[in-house]
């Protein structure tokens, strides 16, 4: 006797705070018939120069075209770099390359900073979560010596000169530089991807960039500057439809990416940072920090001789992953994400979510969510910050 199915059915409903007036909600039958399309949306034009040279690009607000549903956008910058030391002298800090892009955030549907994060932070991100990437044998200029793994670079990339090199002479190459931001937690799935098949729809990414003073230590009368352009693509699904209604995966949910930062003034004790933005209903699938210390800052690797114990706690003292030593984190993380994330830009993950969703931590049952961090005493602090970004998942209308 054959089995009855039921057929999912046409309704109005509520999608990221978006109406939709017909819809049926079928993940199998979208993903049968949806095509996916990357395209080139808009570009601008990028100026980074000393003030008295003329006026540089501080914040862009880009707006998208609304149509589809919207799972990526990536950021292509091509230009030149030049470099002249004069009479002077000029070098490279440890923001250089990617943080050229200081803070790329993401608003959609009213849901404000729904991503915020430094370029570095989600050039982390995207290695941690994609297996197929790997900065393994890509060649770069780390603090004048070649780096060939740990860079977070792609063999695609190219960023003129060094990071954190001094010694710079006059050049103009060439520089390339790829940043995603992903607004979808996983581009198949597609949680936390954006419905744009409406007017109502809203959607801006805002870019705050450096100043030349944050990427280039520059003495006497030597200058740096970049003139270049802005590539913003991206990677949609078109939507199905059927006898009048569109069929749609489940929508409800928002793929969330926020980076702050955190004092580290203490150092041979364990130092507790509670998590921002905990609520009941948010699922975190990783935490990603980095230690940046010194005058101008430089992140710190991940390592026994920097860090002790490095943790994550909840409740009075509910620790259920720790690694006595920054070498051991570091160690799991390169075994997690084939890349050494740690030894030199000094990025550390807490991640939960490489079981698929079976691991995540619930910010509604785990309260008081902290970092922990036991820097050696070996360690001189100076300026130290503690950034930290949280990735999470959550329904729209339950969390912020």
């Amino acid at each position: 006797m054959p089995v009855a199915t039921t057929q999912p059915k046409v309704q109005s409903l509520s999608m990221q705070g978006i109406a939709i007036p017909a819809a049926i909600v079928d993940k199998k039958e979208f993903l049968r018939r949806t095509r996916r399309h990357t395209q080139l949306e808009k570009t601008l034009a990028v100026t980074i120069q000393p003030s008295a040279s003329g006026p540089s690009n501080t914040r862009d607000t880009i707006t998208l075209r609304r149509s589809d549903i919207l799972g990526e956008i990536t950021l292509r910058l091509v230009g030149t770099l030049t470099v002249n030391p004069g009479t002077g002298t000029a070098a490279s800090l440890a923001s250089w390359p990617y943080g050229v892009f200081r803070n790329i955030g993401f608003n959609a549907n009213g849901a404000s900073s729904l991503q915020s994060a430094r370029g570095w932070t989600y050039k982390a991100r995207e290695i941690a979560k994609d297996e197929g990437l790997s900065d393994n044998g890509v060649s770069q200029t780390v603090a004048g010596s070649p780096k060939s793994n740990g860079t977070l670079s792609l063999p695609s990339e190219s960023w003129g000169v060094g990071q954190n090199t001094s010694g710079l002479t006059s050049v103009t190459p060439a520089v390339e530089l790829v940043v995603t931001i992903p607004v979808a937690e996983d581009l198949f799935d597609l949680s936390g991807a954006v419905f744009l098949q409406t007017s109502s729809a809203e959607l801006s990414v805002v870019i705050d960039w450096a100043a030349i003073s944050d990427l280039f230590a520059l003495t006497g009368n030597a200058t740096a500057s970049f003139s270049g352009t802005l590539e913003v693509h991206t990677t949609k699904f078109e939507i199905p439809t059927e006898d009048g209604a569109i069929i749609v995966p489940d929508l409800s949910m928002f793929h969330s990416l926020v980076e702050t930062s955190a004092p580290m003034v203490s150092k041979g004790v364990d130092v507790e940072t509670i998590v921002v933005g905990q609520g009941a209903g948010k699922y975190v699938l990783r935490l990603i920090q980095q230690l940046q210390n010194g005058s101008p800052n430089a992140p710190v690797p991940v390592s026994s001789s920097n860090f002790g114990l490095m943790a994550w706690r909840y409740g009075t003292s509910e620790t259920p992953d720790q690694w006595f030593s920054g070498s051991a984190l570091r160690h799991s993380n390169a075994r997690q994400y084939n890349s050494d994330l740690g030894g030199v830009q000094g990025y550390a993950v807490h991640e939960f979510a490489k079981a698929g969703f079976r691991d995540l931590v619930d910010m509604g049952t785990t309260a008081d969510l902290r970092l922990v961090n036991n820097v050696q005493s070996s360690v001189t602090l100076s300026n130290a910050l503690l950034w930290y970004a949280v990735e999470s998942v959550y329904r729209s209308g339950q969390a912020a």
